[in-house]
């Protein structure tokens, strides 16, 4: 199933994560993987944290992202950021 991210929303606590431990900002996640600009989504079953959708993808700086999202609103193509780290 072809997932589109059209918005991606950050829990403050994600957010604050993403960016004390990998040095990330929400806009730079954005960036990377949304409105088309993945390069790779690919849904993904943990027994421990349920279905997710890994997305990945390059930010201006031509670093690699990937994201695990949650589907907030498929109709509207809205995610959640469950977590999100430089490739590699």
């Amino acid at each position: 199933m072809e997932a589109w991210i059209a918005q991606i929303r950050f829990d403050p606590a994600v957010e604050a994560k993403i960016k004390e431990k990998h040095q990330l900002t929400a806009a730079r996640v954005r960036e990377a993987v949304a409105l088309g600009a993945a390069d790779r989504v690919d849904w993904h079953t943990d027994p421990v944290y349920g279905r997710r959708l890994i997305a990945t993808g390059t930010d201006a700086d031509g670093h690699g992202i990937v994201a695990y999202l949650r589907p907030l609103d498929q109709d509207e193509e809205t995610w959640e950021c469950l977590t999100a780290m430089m490739e590699g």
